[in-house]
């Protein structure tokens, strides 16, 4: 029989595309797989619509925004409960192919040393450049880095590869993987859950490895936004929590270096150039971090 596959969706207000992405899973071709929604507290109807279209997909109601890791780890939680033998975190506005799931099985059936995989994710509605083939993560420098990012699609990934870490928008982790390094590390919130995940599997011996002939579309920020007063503040003190859960001691020898003269200062002549509204988050997120103020910041979402 084949694996057993739980699609987690955690969805916040996702009204507007969730209903994209539940028509698209209707369509995949691998025998064996559930879904599940971990709302977080939504109040645009989006519950509603789900257990109104979608009977067969299941919705555990948190009641309150619990943020990408633990909105996912209610979910993950529930999966292996019910004898996952995989779990595939998939956002909300995201639109899969009808063989994602099958082609990123095979890959790990064909290879038991593989802990996380994820697919090539294209962006929509483009549809014909890449968002990201997984990404690369050296610690020297502490920022990731997308691979294949806004390439145009011409076929120049052919193979499974090994890369640092997967897109947190889609990807599958095998059991075996939480039930040796746990769920996701709730303290990040938003952001940096992904890397840090992959990190702490690759370290316990697991390969993490993008499947390129499994393609999803994504609505890249439609959920977040980009340089706004939420993405600046957790992207900032996440980059130093990651690093400080990572990093070995002489990679903080050079990491100040991109961390404040390419991160922080990237960021604040972005956001100066949109009116400086959200520039004092750089500033608070590097306080929060030194002061281990973790989780949600209230105020941002």
């Amino acid at each position: 029989m084949a694996p057993l596959v739980f699609v987690v969706i955690v969805n916040y207000n996702g009204r507007e595309h969730i209903n994209d992405c539940l028509e698209s899973l209707q369509k995949v071709d691998y025998p064996n797989f559930k879904v599940v929604i971990s709302d977080n507290g939504s109040t645009d109807g989006s519950v509603e619509l789900i257990k109104g279209k979608y009977p067969s997909v299941k919705v555990i109601e948190n009641h309150a925004n619990l943020g990408y890791g633990k909105g996912n780890n209610v979910g993950i939680q529930y999966a292996l409960e019910h004898g996952a033998d995989y779990v595939f975190l998939l956002n909300l506005d995201t639109i899969v192919e009808p063989d994602f799931l099958t082609r990123l099985v095979d890959t790990c059936q064909a290879d038991t040393s593989i802990g996380i995989c994820g697919p090539k994710v294209m962006n929509f509605p483009s549809q014909k450049v890449i968002q990201s083939l997984g990404g690369t993560y050296k610690l020297w420098k502490g920022i990731p880095r997308r691979i294949g990012k806004d390439e145009a699609d011409r076929g120049q990934f052919k193979e499974p590869r090994e890369v640092d870490w997967i897109h947190g928008c889609a990807m599958m982790i095998k059991r075996e993987v939480f039930e040796k390094i746990g769920l996701f590390d709730e303290r990040f919130f938003l952001f940096y859950e992904e890397t840090d995940f992959c990190c702490q599997a690759a370290k316990n011996g697991f390969k993490i490895v993008a499947v390129p002939q499994s393609v999803i579309f994504h609505k890249y920020r439609v959920s977040t936004g980009f340089l706004n007063r939420l993405f600046v503040y957790y992207y900032t003190r996440n980059a130093l929590l990651c690093m400080k859960k990572n990093a070995l001691w002489y990679n903080w020898l050079t990491f100040p270096f991109f961390f404040i003269f390419y991160q922080c200062a990237g960021f604040f002549y972005l956001t100066m150039r949109r009116g400086g509204k959200s520039t004092s988050m750089i500033f608070w997120g590097i306080i929060d971090f030194l002061r281990g103020n973790f989780g949600k910041r209230e105020g941002l979402w």
